[in-house]
């Protein structure tokens, strides 16, 4: 039991202390580039169906027009 509540409280807590080296390449380019309205992608990611949204984190250029259309959307 107090290797499930362990196990359990590392499973809530990764997310907001993501090592480095685990977070995928489109992450990290959208921290160093974008780190002012990650806040406001993240936001926007979750009123995404999921297909849509891997679709657009695949390519650099899909990327780039999220971050624009997020960008003119919000006036930043």
């Amino acid at each position: 039991m107090t290797i499930g509540a362990v196990i359990l409280i590392v499973r809530m807590l990764l997310p907001f202390f993501w090592p480095n080296y685990m977070k995928p390449k489109w992450l990290k380019w959208l921290e160093q580039e974008h780190g002012d309205i990650l806040r406001l992608l993240k936001k926007e990611a979750n009123k995404m169906p999921y297909p849509e949204w891997d679709n657009q984190v695949e390519t650099q250029e899909g990327l780039e027009n999220w971050v624009a259309e997020v960008r003119k959307k919000h006036g930043v």
